[in-house]
């Protein structure tokens, strides 16, 4: 059986029922040291879960955070990209500038809305990172 660990106590309702949907069980991690962003999660074991529908979780001891490439992010929302070569303005954010061709696929339907904030958010998570790096 698969398991997924859960660090919030307040997720276990619904993971619990999606367990039974895969076929998997939950086990729940301590929470240690919350004044610091060290020794939060006691976690000791790596695990995979294969999803039916395709893609994976991945539990990784130690592990906080994947990175993404800013090539990895244009290959990944390729669509996004090419609607963003469509906008007015070549320095377009999509917010609410006018003739925005990624702003107009959301409200036609071609987009959906949920994907586009996925990309915004890997977006700034990718920027942030790099202002930091420099």
């Amino acid at each position: 059986m698969s398991k997924i660990n859960l660090y919030d106590i307040g997720l276990s309702a619904r993971y619990a029922q999606e367990a039974a949907i895969y076929g998997g069980n939950f086990y729940l991690a301590r929470v240690s040291a919350q004044h610091d962003d060290k020794g939060r999660h006691t976690t000791t074991n790596r695990q995979l879960l294969v999803l039916p529908e395709g893609g994976v979780v991945i539990d990784t001891a130690g592990m906080r955070e994947l990175q993404i490439l800013d090539a990895d992010l244009s290959k990944s929302f390729y669509d996004i990209e090419k609607l963003a070569e469509k906008c007015y303005f070549k320095d377009c954010r999509h917010e609410s500038e006018p003739k925005c061709a990624v702003r107009k696929a959301i409200e036609d339907g071609v987009l959906a809305a949920g994907r586009f904030e996925n990309y915004k958010k890997l977006q700034r998570g990718w920027s942030s990172k790099n202002a930091k790096a420099q």
